[in-house]
């Protein structure tokens, strides 16, 4: 058995439920390469198929676990998107679900799609979810573009196609997802998407989440204790932006979510734009590096184009560099190149795909690089160790299933 599917069988249940112990990030990942290994009908599928079963009868089975639907798990959206696709196009994991729990991955995936258009189609430009909370915005960072972009492919694909996808979005009604919250238990959704409406700045009400989700117009912000929401939103009544709502055409650069090839060109072209590879970047006062590879060497693809962006990109503090945002931008990459040439929806060694091909495999070589030997991040205006082995969102069995596959 390969070491990267024995790391994926050993990994905890699929959960976001805040006190399991889990990272989602890290175990839809894990179903994902479960499904691959089910579809190949090898020696170790058996193992898979029974695994993979138990991650999607696990996450639907206690309506805590499922997503809040407030953008909070973002980066998890990514691979679980991509994961549940796929499991339903797998009759030998999909036939073991009740039509029970099938039923609510169908509501899990519409509300789903209808969140993320919400977020990022063309006619919308929200940086909030139904509980008027969040940070993200769809033209920021890569690692938010791929979370809430890349699943919209995933999510077409499950319901049929984009015309599909668009009738969900044309029929949403708010008060419809609320009362399936309630008949399925899913208590922390119904918790998100029925916060009172905050109180703007001139002392009046905002408009609720009903309001916004369903005719479009402005969106406020309501107070968050979170240290981190609370640092850059601090006061209920802050703007988070305006739009059409949930009841749009979904476009996202004018592509339907049918035209995988396109979105995900974009996104990678978006995630390898950090130009030549370098080892270290920015510098103190006197001359030493900011961010660089800890034990002292240099990447051996020192010059190639490709970088990740956020080994040299910016933030509210400056410089940033940071190998846990890359770590973050690898699993998701990984997870969406998995399902998409499963699903026969984009394929990154296909001759058409060439040129993002080849700085997709330099930037990940380079990361793969950095993240083995070390790398002194620089986010938000200090330093943050990262040591060998140690960088987040599941790396070890991505990092082999990588090399695997587009690896030298």
């Amino acid at each position: 058995m390969k070491e990267y599917i024995r790391l994926a069988l050993a990994e905890p249940l699929l959960s976001f439920h805040p006190d399991a112990g889990v990272n989602p990030l890290i175990a839809s990942g894990a179903l994902l390469i479960l499904l691959e290994s089910a579809r190949r009908g090898d020696e170790d599928s058996p193992a898979c198929i029974a695994r993979a079963a138990e991650h999607l009868h696990h996450f639907v089975a206690d309506g805590s676990a499922v997503p809040p639907f407030t953008l909070g798990p973002i980066w998890a959206y990514c691979p679980l998107a991509a994961a549940i696709a796929l499991a339903k196009e797998t009759p030998a994991v999909w036939d073991l679900l009740t039509d029970e729990e099938r039923e609510k991955y169908d509501f899990i995936a519409v509300t789903l799609a209808r969140l993320l258009a919400f977020a990022t189609a063309d006619d919308n430009d929200y940086r909030t979810g139904p509980g008027m909370r969040g940070n993200y915005c769809k033209n920021w960072n890569p690692n938010y573009r791929l979370a809430v972009v890349t699943p919209m492919i995933f999510l077409s694909r499950y319901l049929g196609g984009a015309a599909a996808l668009d009738a969900h979005l044309a029929s949403f009604s708010y008060d419809e997802t609320v009362a399936k919250f309630k008949k399925y238990g899913m208590t922390r959704a119904v918790a998100e998407w029925t916060v009172p409406a905050p109180t703007l700045q001139d002392g009046t009400k905002g408009p609720t989440a009903k309001d916004f989700l369903e005719n479009g117009g402005p969106a406020y912000l309501v107070h968050v204790g979170d240290a981190t929401a609370a640092r850059l939103h601090n006061f209920e009544g802050k703007p988070a932006g305006s739009g059409k709502g949930v009841r749009v055409k979904y476009l996202y650069h004018g592509n339907t979510a049918d035209q995988a090839n396109a979105i995900l060109t974009d996104l990678l072209h978006n995630n390898f734009s950090g130009g030549a590879v370098i080892s270290c970047y920015g510098t103190y006062e006197d001359g030493s590096p900011k961010a660089y590879i800890l034990d002292g060497t240099k990447s051996p693809y020192e010059g190639q184009m490709g970088m990740m962006k956020e080994f040299a990109s910016g933030d509210g503090n400056g410089i940033r560099s940071g190998l846990g945002y890359c770590s973050h931008d690898f699993v998701m990459i990984c997870g969406a190149l998995l399902s998409a040439k499963e699903l026969q929806l984009f394929d990154l060694n296909a001759p058409e795909n060439a040129e993002i091909a080849a700085l997709a495999k330099v930037g990940c070589a380079d990361f793969l690089y950095k993240a083995a030997h070390g790398y002194m991040s620089f986010t938000l205006g200090h330093a943050k160790e990262n040591k060998p082995h140690t960088c987040g969102g599941g790396c070890p069995f991505w990092k082999d299933w990588w090399q695997e596959n587009y690896g030298a």
